[in-house]
């Protein structure tokens, strides 16, 4: 059997490679393993990962099967997505972007096996896979709404970084804007000469890099109140028992080395 080696494939197996390298490194990295909102981030991109690579596998072999597979991948990568970002932004996983994304989510998996919702094509002289109809529209509003989510994370980040670690702000800031809006607009040429998807992968895939080096140069960037703070709330009766308990060892301390 012929494999059908494109460009879109060798892109997207490149791609792909780099989020995983981004993934593992997050992990790796003493000062941000343990984050549980990073924990969700790092989900995200493994399943945008596999989004990549799986598609190149269903171009490779042209198989209708494979390609609803990988386009499955975008239902998770979008909601460890926004459960992270919900976790810095608010300290909570719950969001409308996050029901709306699981209504759409039900539908979309019962798309993904309904007859004629992806079709082998030719594209820019190549065949190709590809989702087609509502599934496909679907698919376009995950990313659309991943998007918007992330550059909104990344501007109230931008917005509120102390002067001191600014510089990493700015390029956290970079990837994000690489990653969202740029990919995005990129990807929108795609309807238009379908050779655009190299240009939206390699954007995605470098947007993504970028930031994830930001955040591993400094995490503080994960700790960002994206909020003004009126005021503080001090539970008085935990800082008079802490008070009465230190009092008490000091006491008793002191009275022991009388003795001795």
């Amino acid at each position: 059997m012929a494999l059908n080696w494109t460009p879109e494939v060798i892109v997207e197996i490149i791609v792909g490679i780099i989020v995983i390298i981004a993934v593992i490194l997050v992990y790796i990295e003493p000062k941000t393993k343990k984050t549980k909102s990073l924990f969700y981030i790092r989900l995200g991109m493994l399943f945008m990962s596999l989004f990549f690579i799986i598609d190149s596998i269903s171009i490779l072999f042209l198989n209708e099967l494979i390609c609803r597979i990988y386009a499955l991948m975008l239902f998770p990568s979008t909601i460890f997505f926004i459960i992270g970002i919900n976790y810095i932004i608010k300290e909570t996983f719950n969001s409308i972007a996050l029901i709306l994304t699981f209504s759409l989510g039900i539908l979309y998996s019962f798309l993904a096996f309904q007859p004629n919702s992806v079709n082998i094509v030719k594209e820019s002289g190549f065949l190709t896979t590809n989702m087609t109809g509502l599934f496909e529209i679907i698919g376009d509003s995950f990313q659309i709404l991943l998007g918007v989510v992330i550059i909104y994370w990344g501007l109230k980040t931008l917005l509120n970084t102390p002067f001191l670690i600014k510089k990493d702000a700015y390029i956290f800031f970079m990837g994000i804007i690489i990653l969202s809006p740029i990919t995005l607009t990129i990807y929108i040429f795609y309807y238009l000469d379908p050779i655009y998807i190299l240009f939206a992968d390699i954007s995605a895939g470098l947007g993504t890099f970028v930031f994830i080096i930001a955040i591993m140069r400094e995490p503080k960037l994960l700790y960002i109140l994206p909020f003004t703070i009126h005021r503080i709330i001090v539970n008085t009766e935990k800082v008079i028992h802490c008070t009465i308990m230190i009092g008490l060892n000091q006491l008793l301390m002191k009275r022991y080395l009388l003795d001795f």
